[in-house]
């Protein structure tokens, strides 16, 4: 899983950051791919109606898949716990994100925005439903491209938080 050990990094002279930087390339690669065929299922078999602004579409979907990958690295990151405490951690940190930006109940996304606006523009879950919004209902895509630029922002801070966390690691092999 992310952020487990690379093999690279243990076994050859590869920088340890370049080696995780690949790897999470990888998983964002064929996590998209994965995406990209269940859109396409979506939108071309099911006919659900995601078909309208397909390229905006992907590129909302590529961010949300790299925001993931990337929060799963920071969160396997964290020290030298087992794969169940990481997973644990996951969850307790996905879903009351999932649950803020109104994927379980349909309104609370906007009684937090009254509330406390700050919340939607750092949850990443939030930002991700909102670029699919923003598609579906406006022609115009400030909003859009203004949430696209948060979710490669975070993403970007749980890499290199996630780095900074991975280089104090000590390896039993080296």
């Amino acid at each position: 899983h992310v952020g487990a050990v690379p093999l690279g990094v243990a076994f050859s002279p590869t920088k340890k950051s370049t080696a995780i930087l690949a790897e999470l390339i990888a998983y964002t690669v064929f996590q998209y791919i994965i995406n990209v065929i269940g859109y396409c299922y979506l939108a071309f078999v099911l006919k659900v109606g995601v078909d309208v602004e397909i390229g905006r579409t992907l590129l909302a979907l590529f961010a949300g898949v790299f925001c993931g990958i990337s929060l799963g690295y920071l969160i396997g990151s964290i020290g030298k716990k087992d794969s169940e405490f990481k997973n644990g951690i996951s969850f307790a940190i996905t879903l009351p994100l999932c649950f803020l930006s109104g994927l379980m109940i349909g309104n609370i996304r906007i009684v937090i925005e009254n509330a406390l606006p700050f919340v939607n523009r750092i949850n990443p879950a939030a930002l991700i439903s909102d670029c699919f919004y923003t598609l579906a209902i406006y022609t115009e895509y400030t909003r859009y491209y203004t949430d696209l630029i948060s979710i490669f922002i975070l993403s970007f801070i749980f890499i290199g938080t996630g780095i900074a966390l991975t280089r104090r690691t000590q390896y039993a092999s080296l």
